[in-house]
């Protein structure tokens, strides 16, 4: 549901919201972490939006922030020979750029400590492209909200995405509501560790 309070309420609410969710993950031991986000990989591999995709576009964890880890999805991906696209971050113009991933074992991590291919960036994939789209959250509710990190750049990203869009999140970050506006992409599906919450019309 769209929430239809002023823009400064909306900002100051989603900023407490990620205080909040933020604290709640920090709270998390690492193998919480790691028990939660084998939970998730197991749920999303019920999904056939997600089996039959094969041009997979997976986000790669900040560790330190506790994320949902997507390197044990990104890695059973490639064993199948399936594409597995990751985000590149533009600092420049705020946007992300989309390249093919070879391989793991040669990752770099930009400034926001976010793991990505090595340059030179030479195979780049169009959003329109894609199969489905995994995508990072900080924050969600059962009607399909993100609540991200504020700085946009997957929200800009989403708006030219075509495929499912399919959020992971820890049950524990599930609110009851997100405070979300008329220009919010909402996702597809939701992916936590205790279940899938189908969004897709």
């Amino acid at each position: 549901m769209k929430t239809e309070r002023n823009p400064r309420e909306q900002k100051s609410e989603k900023k407490e919201l990620r205080r909040r969710l933020h604290e709640v993950r920090d709270s998390l031991s690492p193998d919480q972490v790691k028990e939660f986000s084998e939970s998730i990989h197991q749920n999303i591999n019920r999904l056939d939006d997600f089996r039959q995709a094969r041009r997979v576009h997976v986000y790669l964890p900040i560790a330190r922030q506790n994320e949902v880890d997507t390197m044990p999805i990104a890695t059973e991906l490639l064993e199948n020979g399936r594409t597995v696209i990751v985000p590149i971050t533009q600092f420049d113009d705020h946007s992300l750029r989309h390249v093919q991933l070879e391989r793991l074992d040669n990752l770099v991590v930009n400034k926001w400590k976010v793991p990505e291919p090595p340059e030179p960036h030479d195979n780049s994939v169009l959003p329109t492209d894609l199969d489905i789209v995994l995508v990072p959250m900080l924050g969600g509710d059962t009607q399909g909200n993100r609540l991200g990190y504020g700085r946009g750049y997957y929200d800009r990203f989403l708006k030219q995405v075509r495929c499912p869009k399919v959020g992971l999140l820890f049950e524990c970050c599930l609110v009851k509501q997100v405070p979300a506006e008329e220009h919010d992409v909402v996702l597809d599906y939701i992916v936590t560790d205790k279940r899938v919450i189908a969004l897709k019309k």
